[in-house]
């Protein structure tokens, strides 16, 4: 663009100041037409990506949110509540089988209605 129209970036006056004048206000002026279009569509296309990204990372975090939940809970159940559990119901057994267990006492057999 600068060879094309050397002789009309010089007609003022032949300095620095003049080229880059040239430069930065005639140029775009040529082509404003072609960069409006692009712009927008960069803007939007931009304004798009960006939504997109914010909503995804939301969502992901959400989800991870719901698995650590998930597997804590699920470590609690198995390393945490269910050996108390576990040795509550050995002990029971073992109770039940000192004690004659399985016999029902006079008071069950009655609230059983036998």
């Amino acid at each position: 663009e600068m060879l094309l129209n050397f002789d009309e970036m010089l007609a003022k006056e032949p300095s620095f100041s003049s080229v880059l004048s040239y430069l930065f206000l005639r140029i775009p002026a040529y082509y404003l037409r072609d960069l409006i279009p692009i712009t927008v569509f960069a803007s939007a296309f931009f304004a798009v990506g960006l939504v997109a990204l914010l909503v995804a990372g939301a969502v992901l975090s959400i989800v991870g949110i719901l698995f650590s939940m998930t597997f804590s809970l699920a470590g609690f159940l198995l390393f945490k509540a269910a050996p108390v559990l576990l040795v509550g119901w050995v002990a029971v057994k073992i109770f039940a089988k000192m004690t004659g267990g399985g016999s029902l006492s006079a008071a069950d057999r009655k609230w059983l209605g036998e």
